[in-house]
């Protein structure tokens, strides 16, 4: 062999053996484990093809992007029939049905640039290209997904909703809130709201009702207070098991501002073996009846008949319009007594405030697991003579996390109803759709007077709220010291960590039963001390009780009460850790 040529060999079988060590020392580095934090390109919103008019909302969720609804230019569901995010990319087909057939179209996305998605798109008969997508709806990157059908969640003791979402929550013992979707106030800044609803029994407290009436059931403290609601919640107290629920004559609930407990109307439901109460407010409340039988002798039933669970909703602009929740109800402007009542009934029914006697349906809540109900309400009345309006409205069942449904009411007035003692006065539910409310002698929006009062806006949640609640005409000033040492209030907020104190009640612009808040949302571990301060006596009203609602990752405890008894007192009210 040429001994150049063996030099070379040789030379090649070191070089080879070389890269071999080589690649047996690179150590071999492990796959990353898939991405589960949202990515910094947000997909988030509702997002419409200019071509198609289709409308895709894409929620972030479980550690993907997801489309969570479609909609055609006639706002019908479109089925969605296949999705997968891998990380980077988000993929989609859609199922439609033309006059020329059915089809399928597929799309992927590439960027996103503001308000524009981009996105390659390909059909069921071959053709594809590249387009681009419109934000058409609020993002909302941090908004987790809820379920679809229909848009509401459950929840024991505590739920928070926002104004697109309805829910029900439910408590050990027995009592439930319905909130429809929509009944969440907007914040003031005209934003999706906020709130946590609770459940909570108080057993310390014996409710000192008007001469002839005792208290049924249990009480249980119903939050948040000092809001008013943009649609009524439906309130289902427990009837105790052996009652007679022809000894129960419905709810009252605890006025904070006169600090005496109010009967109002509602129904006693045998089915479900409860009472039923709509409300724009809530408070301390509980069931009632009458101490002697003699007591029905002085009045008779208004009753209202439940819409039923089918249908279609009739007003502009919807989305979802199968199946909406449907109300149908009357609400008492005034009443005038018949002669001869029992001097007790005269006593404690006051003049109506707030009474809204409704019956909804409940298309589309069944998955709540509600208990069954009887197709209509019955409210008993003291016998008079009363000047009513009927109301008659329409809400949509949500099915989309980042979508306020739409609603709409009427109203018109009646002519005065006579219920004599013993009589039972039937409203049925009337005939009527969005386009017709003129021409049907209707009203379009929220009936006047003291059916509806005004909805106020929502307030900060986060993961730690602290409200302060009172009801008399002087300044309160709420003050939470932070686990680093760090005191919110008026003249301080927000603070380092980002609490912040974002409603304050003064003299200078104060409303009744507003509270002020104090909230976080990304809260620092520790102890928190909650401080109450009497800043200034508005009307000469001296002493002032109050009470402090503390919610920590969305649960609530029942309130704290207290009183502050001069100008310039502070009250040391609660401490509490978080987490």
């Amino acid at each position: 062999m040429n001994p150049n040529k063996k030099v070379f060999i040789t030379f090649l079988s070191f070089v080879l053996a070389m890269l071999v060590i080589a690649c047996l020392c690179i150590p071999i580095t492990p796959t990353p484990s898939p991405v589960t934090v949202e990515p910094s390109a947000d997909l988030t919103g509702q997002w419409q093809d200019p071509e198609t008019l289709f409308i895709f909302t894409i929620a972030w969720g479980n550690g993907s992007y997801q489309v969570t609804s479609v909609m055609d230019a006639d706002n019908a569901d479109v089925p969605v029939t296949s999705q997968a995010w891998d990380g980077s990319k988000l993929t989609w087909s859609i199922s439609y049905t033309t006059s020329d057939g059915s089809y399928t179209l597929s799309y992927e996305t590439k960027s996103v640039s503001g308000d524009s998605l981009y996105v390659n798109w390909s059909d069921s008969d071959g053709a594809s290209g590249t387009e681009t997508l419109q934000r058409v709806g609020t993002t909302a990157s941090s908004q987790p997904l809820v379920s679809q059908e229909p848009n509401v969640l459950t929840s024991q003791g505590s739920l928070e909703l926002t104004s697109a979402q309805g829910g029900l929550v439910t408590s050990a013992v027995g009592a439930t809130m319905m909130i429809p979707a929509g009944a969440v106030p907007l914040s003031a800044d005209g934003t999706i709201g906020t709130m946590i609803f609770s459940i909570n029994e108080d057993t310390t407290i014996t409710p000192s009702l008007p001469e002839g009436l005792v208290p049924v059931g249990p009480v249980v403290n119903l939050g948040p207070e000092g809001f008013v609601f943009a649609l009524p919640v439906t309130l289902s107290l427990p009837i105790p098991p052996g009652t007679d629920t022809n000894m129960v004559l419905g709810a009252a609930y605890l006025d904070p501002e006169q600090g005496t407990w109010q009967p109002v109307p509602a129904s006693v439901d045998e089915i479900s073996n409860t009472v039923e109460v709509r409300t724009t407010h809530l408070s301390y409340w509980t069931t009632y009846g009458p101490s002697d039988s003699e007591f029905f002798n002085n009045g008779g039933y208004f009753k209202v008949i439940r819409p039923s669970d089918t249908g279609a909703y009739t007003g502009p602009d919807a989305r979802w319009r199968n199946s909406p929740v449907q109300f149908n109800g009357i609400c008492i402007q005034n009443m005038a007594w018949l002669p001869n009542l029992n001097p007790a009934v005269v006593a404690w029914w006051t003049a109506p405030t707030r009474w809204v006697i409704l019956a909804e349906s409940i298309a589309s809540i069944t998955d709540w697991n509600f208990a069954p109900r009887s197709d209509y309400a019955n409210y008993w009345m003291p016998a008079g003579t009363y000047t009513l309006i009927q109301v008659f409205g329409q809400s949509e069942v949500n099915r989309d996390p980042l979508y306020i449904p739409m609603k709409w009411i009427a109203w018109r007035p009646l002519p005065p109803v006579l219920l004599g003692a013993g009589q039972t006065i039937e409203f049925p539910v009337p005939d009527l759709y969005y386009d017709n409310i003129v021409a049907d002698g209707w009203t379009e929006g929220y009936p006047p007077g003291r059916c509806y009062p005004d909805m106020t806006p929502a307030v900060g949640v986060g993961k730690v709220q602290v409200q302060l609640n009172w009801n008399a005409n002087a300044d309160l000033d709420l003050y939470v010291i932070e686990p680093g040492g760090e005191e919110i209030y008026y003249l301080h907020t927000p603070s380092a960590t980002g609490g912040a104190l974002d409603q304050d009640n003064q003299c200078s612009n104060f409303v009744m039963g507003r509270p002020e808040n104090i909230f976080w949302t990304t809260p620092p571990t520790g102890t928190y001390q909650v401080n109450v301060n009497y800043f200034g006596d508005c009307a000469g009203v001296g002493p002032v009780n109050f009470t402090v609602r503390v919610c920590i990752s969305g649960n609530c405890g029942n309130p704290i009460s207290g009183t502050v008894n001069a100008e310039g007192d502070t009250v040391s009210v609660t401490s509490f850790t978080f987490p």
